[in-house]
């Protein structure tokens, strides 16, 4: 996938990326889960306009890459891989990818 392809889930690039900013022109931040646990468990603070950014199912680095390491870097914004457990139906190198990402700390997965 290069910028401006649609994603498995059609989003264009550029509305992807006009959402983002609305979001923060709004006034929200992304937790991740542990934030949103720790909330729903102890009442733990989190920031009034709270978001939880998921990328559903399996992806290569590329696209988290393309779509939310802007925003991690930017503004800090952690995103939630929702990861869909078939190992007879994981690409080849996607497992790997996956795991570099998550050693990165910006990609939580669940």
């Amino acid at each position: 996938m290069k910028q401006g392809d649609p994603p498995p889930n059609g989003i264009k690039f550029d509305e992807f990326n006009r959402a983002m900013e609305t979001l923060k022109e709004q006034n929200f931040e992304a937790i991740n889960m542990e934030a949103l646990v720790g909330f729903l468990e102890t009442n733990e603070k989190i920031p009034p306009r709270s978001i939880l950014l998921i990328a559903d199912d399996r992806h290569f680095r590329q696209y988290f890459d393309t779509f939310f390491r802007p925003y991690y870097e930017k503004w800090g914004w952690p995103v939630v891989n929702a990861w869909i457990s078939h190992p007879e139906q994981t690409q080849a190198g996607l497992w790997e990818e996956n795991e570099a990402l998550a050693r990165e700390g910006w990609v939580d997965y669940q």
